[in-house]
């Protein structure tokens, strides 16, 4: 196997999905993901993307030194309610709960305790309602009900950032052999050569594991070390724990960070190795902040592969009634009223596509930009121009439902409160509504298929090319003359984030700075700032600084990433094909 080929070969993490084997497209999750004791499991269809972007309502690990299956809101356990038998999430019970030990058997999951009781969805069927209660029974092998795929999840990455020092925890040099020390250095900066030596994940197990290779930490000698995994040395099983990075045999031992000396760091070292601290391994938890450690998860696992050609816009169709949702044109930019329409001609129109604009959190129109925002005299939506002062504009998208972020008890819901023509051409108003999980709150968010175009200079009427066939990962992006014919490597799109990608290999730009000037293809990973582009009106611009966009070095011509200016070889024209 290619080098090229291991690289898209994910790593499978701790969390996973609980899928009935019946309906596979429904799975458990801890009901509206709400952080409370007590709250029942349900069964409920799997929202986009689960796992990948932050619905961990529905995903779950397991700890095999307790034998409890966790929630990923909160660490709380699957448990079972003593009066009705449903099952819920409860805080872990130390000193052993029985209703809280589980063990995943082929096709069941069944209790510690007793085998015969298993956790089985209440009337399930083909055409299950949208929302299926979840008990504890007597397994009956013929029931479709009681039967489960464990469906472990691509892993997530994360530094491990020190308390003390900010410092995280890198593999010295970025060596990937064994034996590689294990050291505590300055977070990198979104470079790639050192990228995945601090970076880190956590197994099917819970073992913590590098990226660079798979290794795992190994403290069997004086300083900590990267070591294939072996189950049967205890020294290379890590966890983390809480705020602390604990040895899963022993939890007594906790890895720390020990300070240079004074003779270390006046020595003549690379000044890699000088600002680097190495680890080591105490035999007692202590309240030393050296031992303290943040575990800083990357949003959206960049090993994720994106969805080749899928856009940014999207419509948003009520599950109750199959409106789509739709902004009323209003002359003169004024605020227009949201509605949802069965009209086919308006429901497949501009006003019907919306898209997430991740750094501002809003949801906005395609047509003008203006965002999702409650009306101030009543709780009736409207689309609004931006204001970075107004709560009310902060939405997401939460699987089924679509949730006000600073208000999370406030969902989209169509109002059903006005009798509307009932026609072809029906609207209804759609309002904020405090959730109560009714099915007119629930929505299906469908992404369309992205539009490419031509990236064009005004200056020289040349386009954006990736250099070559653009399949290797680091292709060059280059200036050339626009082709005869279309070809993909002169087409880009915005994908689902907005980003700038390129047709030919679904890879995002990469830019650092003018002084760096190499501008390229990677793939894409929301950890690397440099690699996320956006379109903002005539120009490309960063989506974590607005102040560096894409430019033609005056000098050299070649493109490049420079500081905001607003002169002409800053802009660009989008052709659409």
């Amino acid at each position: 196997m290619s080098k090229r080929r291991q690289d898209l070969v994910l790593p499978l993490g701790k969390y996973f999905a609980i899928r009935s084997r019946l309906k596979t497209e429904m799975v458990l999750e801890v009901k509206d993901g709400r952080d409370e004791p007590g709250t029942p499991v349900v069964l409920n269809e799997e929202a986009p993307l689960v796992g990948l972007t932050g619905d961990d309502h529905q995903l779950w690990h397991y700890d095999d030194q307790t034998l409890t299956i966790r929630s990923a809101i909160n660490q709380f356990c699957l448990d079972v309610n003593a009066r009705d038998s449903r099952v819920v999430v409860q805080p872990f019970l130390h000193g052993g709960c029985p209703t809280q030990k589980w063990i995943l058997s082929e096709n069941v999951i069944q209790t510690k305790d007793d085998a015969d009781k298993v956790v089985s969805a209440t009337d399930l069927r083909l055409h299950a309602p949208v929302e299926v209660k979840v008990r504890v029974k007597v397994n009956e092998p013929e029931s479709t009900g009681q039967q489960w795929i464990i469906d472990y999840k691509p892993a997530a990455f994360f530094h491990i950032r020190n308390h003390d020092t900010a410092k995280v925890l890198a593999v010295h040099r970025a060596d990937p052999r064994s034996g590689s020390k294990v050291v505590a250095t300055r977070k990198d900066n979104g470079h790639r050569t050192t990228e995945d030596s601090q970076l880190w994940y956590e197994d099917r197990t819970g073992i913590i594991r590098s990226k660079l290779n798979g290794f795992v930490l190994d403290s069997s000698g004086e300083d900590v070390v990267l070591s294939p995994f072996d189950e049967t040395k205890d020294c290379r099983r890590w966890t983390v724990a809480g705020n602390s990075i604990q040895n899963r045999s022993n939890p007594s031992l906790v890895l720390e960070m020990r300070p240079p000396t004074t003779s270390t760091t006046k020595s003549r070292r690379s000044s890699a190795e000088a600002i680097s601290s190495p680890l080591v391994v105490s035999r007692q938890a202590t309240a030393n902040p050296s031992q303290f450690w943040t575990f800083d998860r990357i949003p959206e696992s960049f090993a994720v592969r994106r969805q080749r050609d899928r856009g940014k816009y999207f419509t948003v169709r009520s599950r109750v009634s199959g409106l789509v949702l739709r902004g009323n044109d209003r002359p003169g930019g004024s605020p227009a009223a949201l509605v949802a329409t069965g009209d086919r001609e308006k429901a497949s129109d501009s006003n019907a596509l919306f898209f997430l604009e991740g750094v501002t959190g809003t949801i906005r129109n395609s047509v003008n930009n203006f965002c999702l925002d409650v009306n101030d005299e009543s709780p009736r939506l409207i689309l609004s121009s931006y204001d970075p002062y107004k709560r009310t504009q902060q939405w997401r998208i939460q699987g089924k439902k679509i949730v006000c972020r600073q208000q999370p008890d406030l969902v989209l819901t169509l109002d059903d409160s006005e009798d509307g023509d009932q026609g072809v051409g029906r609207e209804k108003p759609v309002s904020a509504q405090i959730d109560q999980s009714s099915e007119n709150q629930f929505w299906d968010v469908a992404y369309q298929p992205a539009k490419s175009f031509y990236i064009v200079s005004p200056t020289n009427s040349k386009v954006l090319t990736v250099k070559a066939t653009g399949q290797r990962s680091t292709s060059k992006v280059i200036l050339s003359e626009k082709k005869p014919k279309v070809e993909s490597d002169q087409l880009w799109y915005e994908d689902e984030d907005g980003a700038v990608t390129s047709k030919t290999n679904g890879f995002v730009i990469e830019a650092l700075t003018e002084k760096d000037g190499v501008v390229r293809t990677t793939p894409w990973d929301p950890s690397n700032r440099n690699s996320q582009w956006l379109i903002v009106g005539n120009h490309i611009q960063n989506k974590h600084d607005s102040r560096i966009v894409l430019e033609i070095h005056r000098k050299n011509k070649a493109l490049c990433a420079n500081r905001f200016t607003g002169d002409e070889n800053q802009r660009w024209t989008f052709e659409y094909v």
